[in-house]
């Protein structure tokens, strides 16, 4: 997302050859935000999301003898960035989440040509914390934040595009209608979710209402 020229290049090399796998492109958003480049590379790549550490991966990391907390609670506190799973405590971890959700709206986002200031989408970042697994309505954090619907909108695309947010669609049957009209709002990492609701140490997490 750094370097939009490079895909007209990337797209005549992989015209000249039948090769698969010959380019890995490592970024943090999806394709749809990045056809703002002008090349969407159609029918030549293949997207794979890749996630943080599950309990798996967590289970198994490096520990030393006197950490004796429970890997699976750290993982549900911290979550899955490696930085913050593997920092040396719960404050340094606290730390990186907070500096990373702060250059994801100071810096990420203006990287890809957004043009929202960046107070406005961390507020709006804090109320998407409180209704995490909820059913979604643009209405009240429109009128929390003075703005119209549409914009709302347009924020939770890009924090959905950007691959901090997952949007979960509304079920429904071949009847010709919905059960449930509007979409669930989930975080993709515990870890921010926590550090956006002030959600600091596993006893807060323990003790924290929702």
């Amino acid at each position: 997302q750094r370097m939009p020229a490079l895909f007209p290049v990337l797209r005549v090399l992989l015209d000249q050859s039948n090769d698969t796998g010959r380019f890995l492109l490592l970024g943090s958003a999806s394709p749809a935000l990045l056809r703002q480049s002008g090349e969407s590379l159609l029918g030549r790549v293949e997207t794979i999301e890749v996630s943080g550490f599950d309990l798996i991966e967590a289970l198994s990391a490096p520990r030393s003898r006197a950490d004796t907390a429970d890997p699976g609670q750290r993982l549900w506190l911290r979550g899955g960035y490696p930085r913050s799973f593997l920092a040396a405590s719960d404050d340094d971890s606290l730390t990186w989440r907070l500096n990373a959700i702060r250059d994801h709206v100071e810096v990420d986002l203006p990287a890809f040509g957004v043009g929202i200031q960046g107070p406005a989408l961390l507020r709006f970042w804090r109320m998407a914390a409180h209704v995490h697994g909820a059913i979604w309505s643009a209405a009240d954090p429109a009128r929390s934040l003075g703005v119209s619907e549409p914009t709302v909108r347009r924020y939770l695309d890009l924090l959905t595009q950007t691959m901090m947010l997952r949007q979960l669609q509304p079920w429904h049957e071949n009847l010709g209608k919905r059960q449930v009209k509007a979409a669930k709002l989930y975080f993709r990492d515990s870890g921010l979710l926590h550090a956006l609701m002030g959600v600091t140490t596993m006893a807060d997490l323990l003790t924290h209402p929702r």
